[in-house]
């Protein structure tokens, strides 16, 4: 083997060495960049989760009326809490339910459609407190199903939450 066979080899292979790197690098950014893309998805379907959680969170407090003994929501007859809570919360889980599977953005939609009607009570001051409370009363059923319905679908949609599925977001 002559000098000139020798250099050639070594740039030959440093050629060779060079591209494979090359394209080896460009393979795992590739790799880097969908992976982090996917951490970013999830982590907001995790805010709007966690969001999701903070507006259920305000009907826990659950009162029974010491006439009859039926349940109600306080939140329900409360108007700092229903405000403040309620409708601040609602309205930020609804902004970002883009994250969220579309069974728990209805649902999301059927809680502001109740609320949306449940305005009728709660900001009329002409109403007194047993007769707000019945109305409570009456709509204890409705917000336990849906409240019941809306934990059961995130429960479901979180067991899947790292398997991301856009088609399970758009339906």
């Amino acid at each position: 083997m002559t000098t000139t066979d020798i250099i050639v080899l070594i740039l030959t292979s440093s050629v060779i060495s060079s591209l494979l790197t090359g394209l080896i690098t460009w393979i795992v950014r590739k790799y880097d960049y969908k992976r982090e893309y996917y951490h970013e998805i999830i982590k907001k379907r995790l805010a709007s989760y966690d969001l999701i959680e903070n507006f259920i969170s305000g009907f826990v407090w659950v009162v029974g009326d010491v006439s009859t003994g039926k349940k109600y929501y306080r939140c329900l007859v409360d108007k700092d809490t229903y405000v403040h809570l309620l409708i601040k919360d609602l309205a930020n889980a609804i902004k970002f339910s883009i994250w969220v599977d579309k069974g728990s953005q209805k649902l999301l939609h059927k809680f502001n459609d109740f609320m949306f009607n449940y305005n009728q009570y709660i900001f009329n001051d002409n109403l007194a407190e047993d007769e707000l409370i019945e109305h409570a009363i009456q709509a204890y059923e409705v917000v336990h199903k849906l409240k019941t319905d809306l934990n059961n679908s995130i429960l479901k949609d979180i067991q899947n939450l790292h398997h991301i599925k856009f088609k399970n977001l758009l339906e």
